[in-house]
């Protein structure tokens, strides 16, 4: 059945197109490579068909099969192969979100599975009833039933299907990276960690002293907030020697290395490389 008035709906200020709505419909082929768009946000990513090998600058992560979902949270510089064609959905997430108008996903925090508190990386089957609800979203979609508010209420609508066939120790291990009680803090780092070039830049961005800006980073990330910074520093300067055409002294000057000698030195001594060993790496699928 096709969609009535269809030129009303797409002249609507609410409409949303498949490039920025809440929902995102992709059909992809194997040997695709699949780069995130935006590293500033959450996204649920299911995948109703086909197989998908998640890498993170050519190193595996995981392999996600159809029937399945993860979460990409922001900042996840994360590069997906096609093994095989399909189809994925992927939305739009926050994690101000409520499973239902009484459960909040930061409740979930609670329900972590004892002894498996600092895994970050979940994989779930989507199980049959959201199957179903993905794949007439799936349909609605193509006739072109855009509308913001029903992108919002869908998202309301899966919101409803995870808390009602997932467990809360599922859903707390799927949403782990992204709750628990420094929940806006971690979030806070997400957004900001690439306006900052400093450990000392970042706490005063964050209004806190030194000292209890470098204890809540500890604790909330496992690690010094001076080695995540120079490990995100690290994945970025990886990320545009492997994916862009830049030359490498235009990359030097924005990671502000002294010189592209420089820059030769320290991929060498971090990635084990030269920058122009990996970018040919990288064009070959290595």
């Amino acid at each position: 059945m096709g969609l009535l008035y269809r030129n009303e709906h797409l002249s609507c200020q609410n409409y949303l197109s498949n490039d920025n709505g809440i929902f995102r419909v992709l059909h992809v082929q194997e040997g695709e490579l699949l780069h995130r768009k935006s590293v500033s946000d959450n996204f649920l990513v299911f995948v109703l068909s086909g197989r998908i090998r998640l890498e993170k600058y050519g190193e595996h992560l995981s392999v996600i099969d159809e029937h399945e979902c993860f979460l990409l949270t922001k900042g996840e510089n994360i590069v997906g192969k096609v093994e095989s064609d399909g189809v994925l959905v992927i939305c739009l997430f926050s994690a101000e979100l409520h499973l239902c108008n009484r459960f909040s996903l930061q409740q979930l925090s609670s329900c972590r599975i004892p002894g498996k508190e600092n895994e970050v990386w979940t994989v779930l089957p989507i199980l049959p009833p959201l199957d179903s609800f993905l794949r007439m979203l799936i349909e609605r979609l193509t006739d072109g039933l855009g509308c913001m508010h029903y992108h919002s209420l869908k998202r309301e609508e899966m919101m409803l299907y995870l808390r009602a066939y997932y467990t809360k120790e599922e859903l707390s291990a799927l949403f782990a990276p992204i709750i628990g009680a420094n929940m806006d803090f971690k979030d806070f780092v997400l957004t900001h960690y690439k306006s900052v070039k400093a450990v000392k830049d970042f706490a005063e961005k964050a209004h806190l002293s030194l000292s209890t800006f470098n204890r809540r980073f500890k604790e909330t990330f496992g690690e010094s907030a001076y080695q995540w910074m120079v490990a995100r520093r690290s994945e970025g300067l990886l990320r545009d020697i492997r994916m862009t055409q830049d030359s490498f002294s235009e990359i030097a000057e924005r990671y502000e290395f002294s010189s592209p000698a420089h820059l030769v030195s320290f991929c060498r001594k971090q990635f084990g490389k030269t920058p122009h060993k990996l970018r040919e790496n990288a064009q070959q699928g290595e």
